[in-house]
């Protein structure tokens, strides 16, 4: 039985994917950006006549895109598992799970999505290992 554990947040995940004895760790980057503020750093405004808005908006729908583009590089690499597990600290497990939604078939396979603060890698294999009981 192919076996998948993510943890995650919107900076990174790990999957660790086991398969019997089998193991293999997998790192996948986002280029999600947070809030950035540099000191110095003058605000950037857009004007709509006497109104000025922060171009916030195009910073959050730029982000969207990244974090969707992030998720769906994440299903593609655990399309192929038969169980999955995902962990993390904040919202972006549930996220990923939302995401995951379209597909009904994959949707089946999560057996677990839970709050998990951050940890090594060695600490996210070992938990997965021990969720799956694989020794």
């Amino acid at each position: 039985m192919k076996m998948v554990g993510i943890w995650i947040d919107k900076q990174k995940s790990i999957l660790v994917k086991l398969n019997g004895k089998q193991e293999k760790v997998e790192t996948v980057n986002s280029d999600y950006e947070g809030k950035i503020r540099i000191d110095g750093e003058t605000k950037q405004y857009t004007r709509l006549g006497k109104q000025v808005f922060p171009n916030e908006k195009s910073r959050e729908e730029k982000n969207k895109q990244i974090l969707k583009k992030y998720y769906d590089s994440i299903i593609s690499k655990i399309k192929s598992q038969d169980s999955i597990i995902i962990i993390g600290p904040a919202e972006a497990k549930k996220e990923l799970y939302k995401q995951m939604a379209t597909s009904k078939e994959l949707l089946e396979k999560v057996e677990l999505v839970e709050n998990a603060d951050s940890m090594t890698d060695n600490q996210v294999v070992a938990t997965f290992k021990k969720y799956f009981e694989v020794k």
